[in-house]
């Protein structure tokens, strides 16, 4: 798909924030892969832990997720956001390059967040909509303070993803359908 720069006097079609989130492992990628196959949007996916992800590779050369990684991470962006907001950055950088740059397309950001207060940021400064992804048959991760309070937000949506992919496929069409995506 080609894109057209946008020119500073024209309007772009806008940036529709989607905040995903659910336990390591239960699909939140697998959605946004079958939900950009099936839409005509520009459909993007960030982490709002990805600058902090980088950072800890720099350092440590890791780049498996233990529950000890997990921990790090978690414990990283939590130090950062209170002196830098990285994840707030990171994230208003993306929204603003695909709020400004392409002009014919409608453009889904989808930002992966655990934390309460980031999805709250994003969902209000954003106008943006929660979705929880779940399998039951996945471990709920409780080795860090992030990923186990996955469960305790209100989430506008819920998707399980507890049989097949071509089931999980379906249940993505539904959501398209839904918000007309």
């Amino acid at each position: 798909m080609g894109f057209v720069k946008r020119r500073k006097d024209v309007e772009g079609l806008g940036v529709k924030v989607i905040i995903v989130n659910g336990s390591g492992g239960v699909g939140k990628g697998l959605f946004v892969d079958i939900f950009k196959e099936l839409s005509s949007k520009n459909v993007v996916k960030i982490s709002a832990v990805d600058p902090i992800k980088n950072a800890y590779r720099a350092l440590f050369g890791c780049e498996e997720k233990t529950e000890e990684v997990r921990k790090d991470l978690s414990d990283l962006l939590k130090w950062s956001e209170v002196r830098l907001e990285t994840s707030y950055k990171y994230v208003d950088e993306y929204y603003n390059m695909l709020n400004t740059e392409f002009v014919n397309v409608e453009n889904i950001l989808f930002v992966d967040s655990r934390e309460p207060r980031n999805i709250d940021y994003y969902k209000k400064k954003y106008n943006g909509s929660t979705i929880l992804i779940a399998n039951p048959r996945i471990p709920h991760i409780t080795s860090n303070s992030s990923d186990m309070n996955v469960l305790e937000y209100h989430y506008d949506d819920y998707i399980i993803n507890d049989k097949t992919i071509d089931e999980f496929k379906e249940k993505v069409v539904e959501y398209i359908k839904k918000y007309n995506y």
